[in-house]
């Protein structure tokens, strides 16, 4: 980085001045380099895009994509979850049946870091609510089929996603949905 670079610089004259008195001062000695803001190089999605993208056959009448990579009915409920609910993709890949909650009768996603989960910072570790929109799409429904199906509350969530020693299925899933954002022209 920038600021690497002008320290071995600074350095490079400190030893000069001190070490081999080759010069009586070190002119670049009260130089920095001010912090930039990060940027956000995504930038927002235009309502426009949205409206397309949610116009799609998948989400209008529930057409999983055929490619298998693509996690069946999580091509369906990643985005709308993250859309509703503000989480990322590595969040909600690495739900586990056990992680959707009811708590006074409010459907929840609880993001932790049991058995090997990661978060991006301690205020990661959250509850989220199920939003009424997923409850009215059939989020519930889906929980509680996948419930009935697996005998193991700590199977994930969207099991249908691959993933494999050098892949996380939150990389097939951003991959997934990046090819079908540029299918419906919105990337």
């Amino acid at each position: 980085t920038q600021s690497d670079v002008l320290a071995n610089v600074k350095a490079l004259l400190n030893y000069a001045v001190k070490e081999r008195r080759l010069i009586k001062s070190n002119p670049w000695a009260s130089v920095t380099i001010p912090k930039e803001k990060p940027t956000n190089r995504r930038g927002t999605w235009a309502d426009e895009d949205l409206t397309k993208l949610f116009a799609a056959p998948l989400f209008q009448s529930y057409e999983l994509p055929e490619d298998r990579r693509a996690g069946g009915p999580a091509a369906y409920w990643l985005p709308l979850l993250a859309l509703h609910g503000g989480l990322r993709i590595a969040e909600l890949t690495q739900l586990r049946i056990q992680d959707v909650v009811q708590r006074d009768g409010v459907l929840l996603l609880d993001v932790n870091e049991d058995s090997g989960k990661a978060v991006k910072s301690a205020a990661g570790v959250r509850y989220v609510p199920v939003h009424s929109n997923l409850i009215r799409l059939g989020f519930a429904d889906f929980f509680a089929d996948r419930k009935a199906q697996s005998a193991d509350p700590a199977t994930p969530l969207f099991d249908a996603l691959p993933s494999a020693p050098s892949r996380s299925p939150a990389e097939y899933a951003s991959d997934s949905f990046r090819r079908f954002c540029q299918d419906v022209n919105v990337y």
